[in-house]
């Protein structure tokens, strides 16, 4: 791959990120677990990005109500 286009690579992942942990901050798990997603499928290793995306599924699922009858 070309520097041009790993360069933009980057800058494609730095946003998702930056987005992605906007929306875990605002608590918008679903989206948060979206955009990580697609971050990680630039940069598969990044251990930022799937540490929190392990922490947006915990965050998504301690949202749940679950109904016991």
């Amino acid at each position: 791959m070309d520097e041009a286009k790993l360069e933009a690579k980057r800058v494609i992942f730095k946003n998702l990120l930056k987005e992605a942990l906007g929306c875990y901050q605002k608590k918008d798990y679903s989206k948060a677990i979206e955009l990580l997603q697609n971050a990680l499928c630039l940069e598969p290793k990044n251990q930022k990005a799937k540490k929190y995306l392990q922490m947006a599924k915990d965050a998504q699922g301690r949202g749940l109500i679950i109904s016991r009858e």
